[in-house]
């Protein structure tokens, strides 16, 4: 699929009609995937009858520890003094808030209920957000709250 060393994609819009989309010269440019290089490498490895044992990044299947969160939450407190953060934000219109843990939950579950119900209440939304269990900020409560997030 190339085209003046210029990668295409071929699109069928119909059976009879393909056409062909020229990707930018920079994106062209980019260099391979890693991880597509590195799933290519095991595939092969395997189909050819190696036992391969992948210790790549996966998904976690338990929490984090508490010093893990601590550390993380420390990192955060202070990254969010830094001028060159303050300084990014505010060019870019932002506002950092500056919670985390509990403090940063509460904060975004009444965000979620204040924006939420606000759509709804102008008729920008199809499904009430009652039928995802998102109070009104009038009934709001932390406690019930709370137990929804950890769902």
């Amino acid at each position: 699929m190339s085209n003046s060393n210029a990668m295409t994609k071929h699109v069928s819009a119909s059976a009879s009609a393909p056409f062909q989309i020229r990707l930018a010269d920079r994106v062209n440019r980019l260099p391979p995937y890693m991880f597509g290089r590195i799933n290519a490498l095991l595939y092969k490895k395997r189909r050819a009858g190696h036992d391969v044992i992948d210790l790549g990044m996966g998904n976690p299947s338990d929490p984090p520890t508490a010093q893990v969160i601590d550390k993380l939450t420390e990192a955060f407190y202070w990254a969010v003094k830094q001028p060159a953060i303050v300084d990014y934000a505010k060019n870019q219109g932002l506002v950092i808030a500056g919670y985390a843990g509990e403090d940063a939950d509460k904060f975004l579950a009444i965000q979620e209920a204040g924006y939420a119900w606000t759509l709804h209440n102008v008729g920008s939304t199809v499904e009430s957000p009652e039928k995802f269990g998102i109070p009104k900020l009038a009934d709001f409560n932390w406690d019930a709250a709370k137990q929804r997030i950890k769902k």
